[in-house]
Protein backbone atom coordinates (compact mmCIF):
# COMPACT_ATOMS: atom_id res chain seq x y z
CA UNK A 1 0.00 0.00 0.00
CA UNK A 2 1.19 3.41 -0.96
CA UNK A 3 1.47 6.67 1.39
CA UNK A 4 -1.16 8.23 -0.39
CA UNK A 5 -3.31 5.23 -0.49
CA UNK A 6 -2.58 4.77 3.22
CA UNK A 7 -3.34 8.26 3.96
CA UNK A 8 -7.36 7.99 3.09
CA UNK A 9 -7.26 5.47 6.05
CA UNK A 10 -5.78 8.18 8.86
CA UNK A 11 -8.19 9.44 11.16
CA UNK A 12 -10.31 7.13 10.50
CA UNK A 13 -10.33 5.07 13.67
CA UNK A 14 -8.43 2.05 11.98
CA UNK A 15 -6.25 0.53 14.23
CA UNK A 16 -4.58 -1.55 11.00
CA UNK A 17 -4.20 -1.11 7.85
CA UNK A 18 -6.23 -3.09 5.32
CA UNK A 19 -5.04 -5.28 2.34
CA UNK A 20 -5.55 -4.13 -1.03
CA UNK A 21 -4.64 -5.98 -3.94
CA UNK A 22 -3.28 -4.50 -6.48
CA UNK A 23 -6.40 -5.83 -8.83
CA UNK A 24 -8.87 -4.45 -6.18
CA UNK A 25 -10.56 -1.92 -8.09
CA UNK A 26 -10.87 -3.26 -10.99
CA UNK A 27 -12.45 -6.88 -9.64
CA UNK A 28 -9.21 -8.90 -10.34
CA UNK A 29 -10.05 -12.50 -10.97
CA UNK A 30 -13.77 -12.12 -9.82
CA UNK A 31 -14.93 -9.16 -12.05
CA UNK A 32 -16.01 -7.31 -8.29
CA UNK A 33 -14.46 -5.54 -5.84
CA UNK A 34 -14.78 -7.98 -3.39
CA UNK A 35 -14.05 -7.25 0.79
CA UNK A 36 -13.49 -10.51 2.94
CA UNK A 37 -13.90 -8.70 6.56
CA UNK A 38 -12.29 -10.77 9.39
CA UNK A 39 -13.22 -10.62 13.13
CA UNK A 40 -10.03 -9.53 14.88
CA UNK A 41 -6.52 -9.68 15.35
CA UNK A 42 -4.23 -10.94 18.43
CA UNK A 43 -1.26 -10.05 20.25
CA UNK A 44 0.32 -6.97 22.19
CA UNK A 45 2.48 -4.12 21.33
CA UNK A 46 5.43 -5.95 22.69
CA UNK A 47 5.75 -7.85 19.65
CA UNK A 48 7.69 -6.62 17.29
CA UNK A 49 5.14 -7.68 14.16
CA UNK A 50 2.26 -5.85 15.95
CA UNK A 51 1.84 -2.58 13.94
CA UNK A 52 -0.74 -0.53 11.07
CA UNK A 53 0.50 -2.94 8.67
CA UNK A 54 -0.06 -6.14 10.59
CA UNK A 55 -3.23 -7.14 8.26
CA UNK A 56 -1.07 -6.38 4.69
CA UNK A 57 2.17 -7.97 6.25
CA UNK A 58 0.12 -11.56 6.79
CA UNK A 59 -1.07 -11.45 3.56
CA UNK A 60 2.19 -9.94 2.35
CA UNK A 61 4.34 -13.22 4.16
CA UNK A 62 1.24 -15.94 2.93
CA UNK A 63 2.17 -14.51 -0.80
CA UNK A 64 5.79 -14.79 -0.40
CA UNK A 65 5.89 -10.83 -0.69
CA UNK A 66 6.58 -9.37 2.54
CA UNK A 67 9.95 -7.27 3.20
CA UNK A 68 12.49 -8.79 4.98
CA UNK A 69 11.84 -10.71 7.89
CA UNK A 70 8.88 -8.17 8.65
CA UNK A 71 6.36 -10.93 7.37
CA UNK A 72 7.91 -13.89 8.49
CA UNK A 73 5.64 -14.18 12.04
CA UNK A 74 2.40 -15.85 10.37
CA UNK A 75 2.46 -19.32 10.11
CA UNK A 76 -1.08 -20.31 10.21
CA UNK A 77 -3.23 -21.66 7.29
CA UNK A 78 -5.84 -18.42 8.10
CA UNK A 79 -5.65 -17.52 4.49
CA UNK A 80 -4.76 -20.61 2.71
CA UNK A 81 -8.04 -21.61 3.96
CA UNK A 82 -9.45 -18.42 2.76
CA UNK A 83 -8.32 -18.92 -0.09
CA UNK A 84 -9.77 -22.68 -0.40
CA UNK A 85 -13.58 -21.29 0.00
CA UNK A 86 -13.19 -18.91 -2.85
CA UNK A 87 -11.30 -21.72 -5.27
CA UNK A 88 -11.08 -24.94 -6.05
CA UNK A 89 -7.79 -23.75 -7.69
CA UNK A 90 -4.59 -25.48 -6.07
CA UNK A 91 -2.56 -23.31 -3.63
CA UNK A 92 0.08 -22.66 -5.59
CA UNK A 93 1.76 -19.50 -5.17
CA UNK A 94 0.33 -18.05 -8.33
CA UNK A 95 -2.80 -18.95 -7.65
CA UNK A 96 -2.59 -17.10 -4.06
CA UNK A 97 -1.18 -14.25 -5.65
CA UNK A 98 -3.49 -13.93 -8.22
CA UNK A 99 -6.39 -14.30 -5.45
CA UNK A 100 -5.21 -11.82 -2.67
CA UNK A 101 -4.64 -9.12 -5.26
CA UNK A 102 -7.92 -9.58 -6.63
CA UNK A 103 -9.74 -8.65 -3.11
CA UNK A 104 -9.28 -6.50 0.01
CA UNK A 105 -9.36 -7.82 3.36
CA UNK A 106 -9.78 -6.37 7.04
CA UNK A 107 -10.49 -7.13 10.36
CA UNK A 108 -13.93 -5.63 11.80
CA UNK A 109 -12.37 -5.22 16.09
CA UNK A 110 -9.85 -2.41 15.83
CA UNK A 111 -8.04 -2.95 19.21
CA UNK A 112 -6.95 -6.58 19.78
CA UNK A 113 -8.96 -9.19 21.35
CA UNK A 114 -5.82 -10.44 23.84
CA UNK A 115 -2.39 -11.68 23.64
CA UNK A 116 -3.11 -15.05 21.99
CA UNK A 117 -5.16 -16.94 19.11
CA UNK A 118 -8.62 -17.77 19.94
CA UNK A 119 -9.70 -15.02 22.35
CA UNK A 120 -12.86 -13.49 21.52
CA UNK A 121 -13.93 -9.93 20.83
CA UNK A 122 -16.17 -8.36 23.95
CA UNK A 123 -19.18 -6.12 23.99
CA UNK A 124 -17.62 -2.83 23.40
CA UNK A 125 -14.61 -3.93 20.83
CA UNK A 126 -17.88 -4.66 18.10
CA UNK A 127 -19.60 -0.52 18.87
CA UNK A 128 -15.90 0.71 19.16
CA UNK A 129 -14.90 -0.39 15.90
CA UNK A 130 -18.32 0.52 13.81
CA UNK A 131 -17.22 4.17 12.83
CA UNK A 132 -14.17 2.98 11.11
CA UNK A 133 -15.53 -0.09 9.55
CA UNK A 134 -18.20 2.04 7.71
CA UNK A 135 -15.69 4.69 6.69
CA UNK A 136 -12.95 2.13 5.27
CA UNK A 137 -16.29 0.58 3.58
CA UNK A 138 -16.79 4.29 1.81
CA UNK A 139 -13.23 3.97 1.27
CA UNK A 140 -13.14 0.19 -0.03
CA UNK A 141 -16.38 0.90 -1.92
CA UNK A 142 -16.85 -3.40 -2.18
CA UNK A 143 -19.36 -4.58 -4.64
CA UNK A 144 -19.82 -7.52 -2.63
CA UNK A 145 -18.57 -8.46 1.03
CA UNK A 146 -17.89 -11.54 2.75
CA UNK A 147 -18.42 -11.80 6.38
CA UNK A 148 -16.08 -14.43 8.11
CA UNK A 149 -17.68 -16.31 11.34
CA UNK A 150 -20.46 -16.31 12.76
CA UNK A 151 -19.64 -13.92 15.19
CA UNK A 152 -19.08 -11.22 13.18
CA UNK A 153 -22.11 -11.59 11.05
CA UNK A 154 -24.28 -11.79 14.35
CA UNK A 155 -22.81 -8.30 15.19
CA UNK A 156 -22.77 -6.29 11.94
Amino acid sequence: MTKTEKAQFDNIGLTWYPWIGKHYQTGGIYNKKILILGESHYGTEEDKWFNEDLTILSIQQKIGEAPGEEGKFYKKAFHTNIFKAFNEKPTTTKNLIDFWHSVSFFNYVQGSVGEKARQRPKGDDWSNSLNAVKKTFDILKPEVIVVLGYSLWENT
